[in-house]
């Protein structure tokens, strides 16, 4: 099966594209490909697709969230994510709050699953941990990185 990707950009790291290459690392395993010269039998959309039609090829579209700040005009920012929610043929949701915000503002998808991002325990095993004494006193640690939103987290 060949894949298009949609939206995405590959030499980047934030959520979405880090998403996307972690996916494309896994599925490649599975004789799954992703070539842009040849026709595709699936388009895998992030977030939104900017193609002015949409043609008879099934377009996928994966979901981390809509905006929903009200202080920002929500509306405007949510109105092409809402066109390709309504000309997708599939929509996969990052997690079963995105899921249940995007139905209460989209209504319910009629071919949907819930994908959580997952973690890639290749890579995570291939790091070796730090050696800090001030840590010895912890079995063990987990960190993670994040683009705070006043709207999204706790003050």
């Amino acid at each position: 099966m060949n894949v298009h990707l949609e939206n995405i950009n590959l030499q980047s790291t934030s959520g979405p594209n880090h998403f996307a290459s972690k996916l494309i690392k896994y599925l490649k395993k599975k004789d799954i490909f992703f070539d842009s010269l040849q026709s595709p039998d699936v388009r895998l959309c992030f977030i939104e697709s900017h193609r002015r039609q949409f043609d008879e090829i099934p377009l996928i579209q994966r979901l981390d969230g809509i905006y929903f700040n009200n202080t920002q005009n929500y509306r405007h920012q949510n109105a092409n994510i809402k066109r390709t929610y309504d000309n997708a043929s599939g929509v996969i949701y990052q997690s079963e709050f995105n899921k249940e915000l995007v139905t209460k503002w989209f209504g319910t998808h009629k071919n949907s699953a819930t994908i959580h991002n997952g973690a890639d325990f290749e890579k995570i095993n291939s790091v070796e941990p730090l050696q800090n004494k001030a840590l010895d006193k912890y079995e063990k640690i987990w960190m993670c990185a994040s683009q705070w939103r006043p709207h999204k987290r706790l003050s």
